[in-house]
């Protein structure tokens, strides 16, 4: 019904209300009617505009109102022809405006005229009307950037939190996101349309994997046994449980995911067991990796939550599960041409799209000083990806000759730099329009218009 009700009130108009003794008058073409005008400006005489390009009745069809003799679109278009030529016949001086652009095109009325014209000039592109572009400079005033200024509350507060990657992340990427979601604690707008979304599907998977590898019989058969039957039980069994708490039952969409989901993971496992040895070792699954960082003399507090971390022989290999298609990792070439006494936040995010990597293998050798940088690795374990060496992405690769200079004299000064901005009073948190696809998926764009 009310459906039925928009569709008829898109045909109600509402008149401007004027008085007939000034000079100006604005008023619909049907107004016109048994008027005479000296002067009269027609705007927008566009294809479905002038005439309407509304055909579709959603009460009677039009086959039946044409039985019924009931007034029919092409009824409707006969009068505003009629009333379109008799104000040309009548008034003094007419002008016609339209749109020109490759969405709109001009009335058939306007084209009626021009063709009328050649015709009597027996000559085509000739038909003795005056046609003027116009243009017009829209000059769009961009709107102040959003900027936050610190007090002593704020930077107490800053103080005193245990930074983690996506934090620091966030902050490179957008100070004032930081600002709103980790000062101020807005959260996103919850979609209660949608059933699910991309961070349920992530919680799903690192909870079947987390389940997985903290079964030491599900490690036995993997290092021993390595039969395919076994591990898929094991699987089967893990994503079963996993999907049921976090997604509920397997019911039309949700069952489609499951199976795509259940495929990649089966995909890593089975390529994963192949490499695996005798000397293979699950240390901890979600295990929290503390550290920290001095900056003038104070100590800031890090932290890392961990996917999984394996021990290869004596080897620390630090895995993150990745559900998205794209892995966020430093641009090593880019970062050994970095100016070292010169950083600055936007030139750091480009060659460190994201710090988790490198921080995490900086918390862990931290924490355990045993194990220098040359026997810890940490790495993206990419599970969308069919090909078993598209999975895995490291951190540490060809490009990084030296471990512990990389991580000492690279990253180390550009993580003392992005903290000291932060708690630097005198840089105000300020959003970041330079990147138009990090900004399209912001749940707080709106706030920045």
């Amino acid at each position: 019904i009310f459906k039925i009700f928009k569709k008829m009130c898109e045909h109600e108009n509402v008149p401007f209300i004027g008085s007939p003794l000034r000079p100006f008058q604005i008023m619909g073409l049907l107004e016109t009617r048994n008027l005479r005008h000296k002067r009269v400006i027609l705007a927008d005489v566009n294809e479905g505009i002038l005439p309407s390009d509304d055909i579709n009745d959603p009460l009677m069809p039009h086959g039946l109102r044409k039985i019924l003799k009931l007034p029919t679109y092409e009824s409707r278009l006969e009068i505003y022809r009629y009333y379109f030529n008799r104000i040309l016949k009548t008034s003094e001086f007419v002008e016609l405006l339209y749109v020109k652009n490759a969405e709109k095109e001009r009335s058939r009325f306007i084209e009626q005229l021009l063709w009328e014209g050649e015709k009597r000039g027996n000559q085509m592109g000739k038909h003795g009307y005056k046609i003027k572009e116009i243009k017009f400079d829209i000059a769009v005033k961009e709107s102040k950037t959003k900027a936050i200024k610190k007090d002593e509350k704020i930077i107490d507060l800053l103080h005193s939190f245990e930074y983690s990657y996506s934090s620091i992340d966030l902050y490179m990427h957008c100070p004032y996101r930081f600002y709103l979601e980790k000062i101020q604690k807005l959260k996103e707008e919850e979609d209660v349309e949608e059933e699910f979304d991309n961070r349920d599907i992530g919680i799903f998977m690192h909870k079947a994997l987390e389940y997985l590898f903290k079964d030491k019989e599900f490690i036995d058969v993997l290092k021993k046994n390595k039969e395919t039957k076994d591990i898929r039980h094991f699987i089967a069994m893990y994503m079963e449980r996993a999907f049921k708490e976090t997604m509920g039952e397997k019911t039309g969409e949700k069952l489609i995911l499951f199976e795509t989901a259940n495929m990649a993971v089966e995909n890593y496992i089975l390529n994963f067991a192949k490499v695996v040895n005798e000397r293979f070792s699950v240390i901890s699954t979600e295990g929290m990796l503390l550290g920290n960082i001095l900056l003038e003399n104070r100590e800031i507090k890090l932290k890392g939550i961990v996917d999984r971390i394996d021990k290869f022989d004596n080897r620390i290999i630090i895995n993150d599960y990745k559900t998205g298609s794209t892995p966020k990792t430093p641009k090593n070439k880019k970062i050994y041409k970095l100016d070292m006494s010169n950083l600055d936040r936007m030139v750091i995010k480009d060659a460190f799209p994201s710090i988790q990597l490198p921080l995490y293998v900086y918390l862990y050798n931290q924490g355990h000083p045993d194990y220098d940088f040359e026997s810890i690795d940490a790495q993206l374990i990419m599970l969308r990806k069919k090909n078993f060496k598209d999975v895995t992405v490291s951190f540490f690769n060809k490009e990084i000759e030296d471990r512990r200079a990389f991580i000492e004299e690279k990253f180390v000064p550009v993580l003392r730099f992005l903290i000291g901005e932060i708690l630097n009073k005198d840089i105000d948190f300020t959003a970041d329009k330079s990147d138009s696809g990090y900004c399209g998926f912001c749940p707080y764009r709106g706030l920045c218009r």
